[in-house]
């Protein structure tokens, strides 16, 4: 429905007060309004403007009234205040039905808590179901390029003594692939469920040597290189989602199919001469699952930079006797369509 209205140009978001980032001045416009709760006697409207909501109420075919609802820095305390003006709003204009606005201070500056006072108060003074719009929500998907320098430290431990040392390599090898990111309508897109499938690589050895009894040794030279197509899934949160450069957090988990095994060695030289080469780990462990991805990151438009972490503490082992405890630091770079 179109009406002339004036917009709060005040912050709705505490992280934009803070900023002091405010909107256009408080002046009157003709807009388009989602008509939420319609009837005769009272009516719910909405108004979507950049990066925030703005409820109406519209009594008959009165000028739409907006209900108030902001953050602010107090100039007094210098502190950040959330002023709930919309609240003692309900309270007079819901007022000849008590059961509408039961419980007011739980009522959230939202299209579903503010609509169903709106139903309550109609069902209660009119005795009648009033007409209910909803507005579509849509998800909002983005595909992309995933560049990025993995870093991974692994821990070989249980009671497999012929492996279990403490001196293997770190590696550092190059992961690349594609990403697809959800955006959720709700809440400004903040929430987004982003999908990665790369490319990556483990690449470790140690070389040790164990007493072999009698006086003998047992030398070692242990060997693995392992690539991997990995489905990266993580829930990000944007921190200030309409921002020109917002930052994130993502937590997840991945899952990993083994696509070669161009090393899974153990050459062993025995000090009485003897020598042995073999498979390092029978049936090597061709799926991995990590229960833990998390990282912290930068957003644009187009880039995203992220550093991240992920642990699995059984790795590439299928034996119970042994952990080989990878440990990843990532650098990622993201380009998004």
């Amino acid at each position: 429905v179109s009406a002339s209205v004036t917009m709060d140009p005040l912050a709705e978001d505490p992280n934009k007060a803070l900023q002091d980032i405010n909107g256009e001045a408080d002046q009157e416009e003709t807009r388009f309004l989602l008509r939420l709760v319609h009837h005769p006697t009272i009516s719910l409207l909405l108004l979507t403007k950049g990066d925030r909501n703005h409820f109406y109420y519209r009594k008959g075919t009165e000028k739409p009234v907006e209900l108030i609802h902001h953050f602010e820095i107090d100039k007094v305390t210098d502190q950040l205040t959330e002023v709930k003006l919309y609240q003692s709003q309900l309270a007079t204009i819901l007022s000849p039905c008590p059961s509408s606005i039961k419980d007011l201070d739980h009522i959230r500056y939202q299209t579903e808590d503010l609509r169903k006072a709106f139903q309550i108060y109609l069902q209660c003074t009119e005795g009648v179901k009033p007409e209910v719009h909803s507005k579509k929500e849509s998800t909002v998907i983005r595909f992309g390029l995933v560049a990025s320098l993995s870093h991974t430290q692994y821990g070989f431990k249980g009671d497999n003594t012929t492996l279990v040392d403490d001196g293997y390599t770190a590696s550092t090898s190059a992961v690349f692939g594609g990403m697809v990111d959800f955006a959720l309508s709700r809440d400004l897109n903040r929430m987004h469920i982003v999908n990665e499938l790369v490319y990556k690589n483990y690449k470790t050895g140690s070389n040790f040597t164990r007493p072999y009894g009698n006086g003998y040794t047992r030398t070692s030279d242990v060997a693995f290189d392992l690539s991997y197509i990995q489905l990266n899934t993580m829930l990000r949160y944007l921190i200030l989602p309409l921002a020109k450069v917002n930052p994130f957090i993502n937590i997840g988990i991945s899952n990993a199919v083994m696509i070669s095994s161009s090393k899974n060695s153990i050459n062993t030289t025995y000090s009485f001469g003897n020598k042995e080469s073999g498979e390092a780990i029978p049936g090597i462990k061709k799926y991995e699952f990590t229960p833990l991805v998390a990282g912290v990151g930068m957003n644009t438009r187009h880039f995203s930079a992220e550093l991240r972490y992920s642990y699995n503490k059984r790795g590439f082992s299928p034996e119970i006797t042994l952990e080989t405890n990878p440990r990843t630091w990532w650098v990622l770079l993201t380009y998004k369509f």
